[in-house]
């Protein structure tokens, strides 16, 4: 399998990392914020990232983002409902006269919503018990390490440098992953 490096640590980052170590990918996560994930129940309070301006908004996972987490990697869900989210659905929680009523089907539009610090704490609570996935925090990466060009002339990324001059490279850097 590939080795893969995710560049940032935060919910998409972390949840593109699973997926990747549930195919059985080796992925290394590379965060620069140094602060590990508290509990969740005191990441609200406790937790600061610097690097992530939205941190203390409230985050809404759309229906699909919970069909994927339940077919792929099924403990995201309850973790994030033990942890404090909250499952919404607006055919289910609007007054009956606004929706027509919930039909049978409709759960399939079940969305999530929780805290951000909260649901960025789950995730890294499942990402830690994955054996497939090692998140380093404190890591700053500065710059792209490049191979030689495809053949129509676009640089071919194999890795990173990072602030301390360390280099990795991997197999894969996913463009929609990398936030460098």
């Amino acid at each position: 399998m590939a080795r893969i490096i995710v560049v940032g640590g935060g919910v998409v980052g972390l949840c593109g990392a699973l997926l990747l170590g549930r195919d059985g990918h080796q992925v290394t996560v590379l965060e620069r914020d140094s602060a590990p994930a508290p509990a969740p129940e005191q990441a609200w309070q406790q937790w600061e990232r610097r690097g992530v301006n939205q941190f203390r908004m409230p985050h809404f996972f759309q229906p699909r983002f919970r069909e994927i987490m339940e077919a792929n990697v099924p403990e995201v869900i309850p973790a994030l409902i033990a942890g404090g989210a909250t499952r919404v659905n607006p055919f289910r929680d609007a007054p009956a006269e606004f929706t027509g009523g919930f039909r049978e089907g409709d759960e399939r539009y079940d969305a999530i919503t929780a805290r951000r610090p909260v649901a960025e704490a789950v995730i890294s609570g499942v990402v830690a018990a994955d054996q497939h996935i090692t998140v380093r925090r404190g890591v700053v990466v500065v710059g792209l390490l490049t191979g030689a060009p495809t053949s129509v002339g676009v640089p071919n990324v194999i890795g990173v440098r990072t602030a301390t001059g360390e280099e990795l490279t991997a197999d894969l850097l996913d463009r929609t992953l990398l936030t460098v």
